[in-house]
């Protein structure tokens, strides 16, 4: 079970979520978060972290011109598109060289998903609860409609939304994902890790099967 850890703001954190066996941390590159970073404070972090562990982007709408500088960085290896960006735009941008996640609101539409099913640019999914302003909302989705989205998708499809280390394993069981994603459900204060809970949430992730 491939196992990320968002809204990282400190290189403590990200590199304790890395020791304790993640596979990738996220940074949240969007100013209306209350755990944004600006790109290259992330890519200064991303670069200190083991290469064995993903560094994912996580943007909302942000211009193409500034994605592909960002990517010229050389520290992230997913841009994770949160916002309203289109089939089209991933897959420009995945031409350009940028291995994309594209998150999904849920619940989503028959026509979003076919639309999506069909695009050229997401390497990968992510399903999180869908919000006005495109933001994490902490709750959880229909975990009953993302595993019907699982193989709708047709791609590696990550569940996020509203994950502790109390529910994730029934989680996981009913959705059958390819990807854990948590960002509150392991925290202290926004911006801020819980140790024991994100060691909690990767010793259960990796009984996973």
């Amino acid at each position: 079970m491939w196992t990320k850890i968002c809204g990282m703001t400190n290189l403590d954190d990200a590199a304790h979520a890395a020791a304790c066996g993640a596979d990738a941390v996220g940074f949240v590159l969007h100013p209306k978060s209350k755990r944004f970073l600006p790109g290259r404070a992330a890519a200064a972090i991303a670069r200190a972290l083991p290469s064995s562990v993903a560094k994912v982007a996580v943007v909302v709408d942000l211009p193409e011109a500034e994605l592909l500088a960002l990517h010229q960085l050389g520290a992230f290896t997913f841009f994770q598109l949160h916002g309203a960006e289109t089939p089209e735009v991933a897959a420009r941008l995945a031409a350009a060289g940028l291995a994309i996640i594209k998150a999904l609101g849920c619940p989503l539409s028959a026509d979003t998903v076919t639309r999506w099913a069909s695009a050229a640019g997401p390497e990968r999914f992510l399903l999180d609860r869908a919000s006005p302003d495109h933001g994490g909302t902490g709750q959880a989705v229909d975990w009953d409609e993302a595993a019907c989205l699982v193989p709708a998708l047709g791609r590696p499809v990550i569940l996020a939304g509203g994950l502790t280390p109390e529910n994730v394993v029934r989680a996981a069981q009913t959705v059958q994902p390819s990807g854990l994603d948590v960002c509150s459900g392991v925290e202290a204060a926004p911006g801020r890790k819980d140790r024991a809970k994100v060691e909690a949430f990767l010793h259960l992730c990796r009984r996973l099967p």
